[in-house]
């Protein structure tokens, strides 16, 4: 795990990532933490996660801060958060109208970093936020990508999931071709037995007459606890 520690009660990131995972955390500020997967390798590319300013007034910095990234590295680039802003007039639904220089300075900003909005599967609003009246839902998450990363992973999906505890959406990125056939192997956990009914089943399982004392049957009523 990578923290960037909030400030008060606002902001901060983390970043998670499985321990056979090949990653470098590179930079990081309030808005960003920027990783290189596959370092110096054949292989190697960019995952940056960015949370753009919230205030209107400080929306450029975030933008300069994008194209700064762009130039650190010319690996392969996925870049993926909650950018605060639409692109077009139909990312949004309900209240005022976006103003058309205010979408048009995120805009100018994908277009210097060469990005490419990957799409969602879903939903099309990662954001809404609940008046007396009306609602309000914008598409302010998105994952975005270069030409070179999107030809090695040409398949790549983004899922719009649900979710209860947040007015943001969370995105699930499929990246197509990429490794993950690591399989770790069967190991029983202690703390399974403290689950109700565990311990009857296992007792069971233990029971029954089979050839092969790790046979899938067993394996599979065991994972099933």
């Amino acid at each position: 795990m990578f923290e960037v520690p909030r400030r008060n009660k606002a902001g901060g990131l983390a970043l998670f990532w499985k321990e056979d995972f090949n990653l470098n955390v590179e930079t990081f500020s309030s808005n960003h933490i920027d990783t290189t997967i596959n370092k110096n390798t054949p292989e190697e590319w960019r995952f940056t996660g960015f949370y753009r300013e919230p205030d209107t007034q400080k929306r450029h910095e975030s933008c300069d801060k994008m194209r700064v990234l762009k130039n650190r590295r010319a690996s392969p680039w996925l870049c993926a958060g909650d950018f605060n802003e639409i692109t077009r007039q139909s990312e949004k639904r309900g209240g005022r109208t976006r103003p058309h220089s205010q979408m048009q300075l995120f805009r100018d900003a994908l277009d210097d970093c060469s990005f490419i909005d990957l799409g969602y599967v879903g939903f099309p609003y990662t954001w809404h936020k609940h008046f007396a009246d009306y609602t309000i839902f914008e598409r302010l998450d998105r994952g975005l990508a270069t030409a070179e990363w999107f030809m090695r992973f040409p398949g790549t999906k983004i899922h719009h999931l649900d979710v209860s505890t947040s007015d943001h959406k969370p995105l699930r990125i499929t990246p197509e071709g990429m490794d993950s056939n690591f399989h770790k192997p069967f190991r029983f956990e202690q703390m399974w037995l403290t689950e109700k009914g565990c311990t009857n089943t296992v007792e069971a399982v233990w029971k029954e007459r089979v050839e092969d004392p790790w046979d899938t049957k067993v394996l599979n009523k065991i994972d099933k606890c």
